[in-house]
């Protein structure tokens, strides 16, 4: 569309206003997330992006795309959160490497798969009708989500069953460490004890023997001045 209108510059402020949505949406989703559930925010991105696909589609002026190319980055910046926040808690943990890079795969082969389903269909029957044939189904797949099981469980707090046991291994190893330490710091304080004990009986002993000699030497001058007289 900008090429056959010799208007590159025109593209340029479209992906601007997409990417400037975008980075909003996803940082706003801290604050968000607090008042919306997961479930709502995937149902408007979706619903939001079919239908501003479908005013697109009538090739509307200018600004108009820009506002509406802003709003769908806007509702699809919390998607990426989203999206990681169901791989790391409802993926088990063995799997867990394996399914962030199955999942990453095919986000990035849909992406040139889309451009060569689009290109030939915009040559062969327009602007319109590729527009249409994008923005349609996924707008119906959005009023289908509405009723989908699966979305609502975006909202229950689970994790993979390999979550649990790596919580639990790292109390049961952090309360070992805390005992073994205290044990440890027991131990020196009963070595403490012990030997400042030894020191008093060694104190005692040497007491002990200076007395018992000072009995000793003055018995023996008892003796001494009884046998003079």
């Amino acid at each position: 569309y900008f090429t056959d209108r010799d208007e590159p510059a025109q593209l340029g402020w479209v992906l601007m206003a997409l990417s400037i949505g975008g980075l909003v949406g996803a940082l706003s989703y801290a604050v968000l997330s607090k008042y919306m559930k997961r479930r709502t925010t995937m149902l408007i991105a979706v619903i939001t992006l079919g239908v501003a696909m479908t005013i697109i589609a009538f090739l509307p002026p200018l600004p108009l795309i820009l506002g509406l190319s802003a709003i769908v980055g806007f509702v699809y910046g919390p998607i990426q959160p989203i999206y990681n926040y169901v791989m790391q808690t409802n993926a088990p943990t063995q799997l867990r490497g394996r399914v962030v890079g199955v999942m990453g795969s095919l986000a990035y082969a849909a992406g040139p798969l889309g451009l060569l389903l689009a290109g030939p269909l915009a040559d062969s029957a327009g602007l319109h009708a590729t527009f249409l044939a994008l923005s349609v189904p996924m707008l119906l797949i959005g009023l289908v989500a509405i009723g989908l099981p699966a979305l609502r469980d975006l909202d229950r707090d689970r994790r993979g069953p390999g979550a649990g046991a790596v919580a639990g291994g790292a109390a049961v190893g952090a309360g070992g460490a805390t005992a073994a330490a205290a044990g440890a710091r027991d131990d020196r304080a009963d070595d403490r004890r012990s030997d400042e004990v030894r020191a008093d009986e060694v104190r005692a002993d040497d007491r002990g023997g200076r007395d018992q000699g000072f009995v000793d030497d003055n018995r023996d001058g008892y003796r001494d001045g009884r046998s003079r007289r």
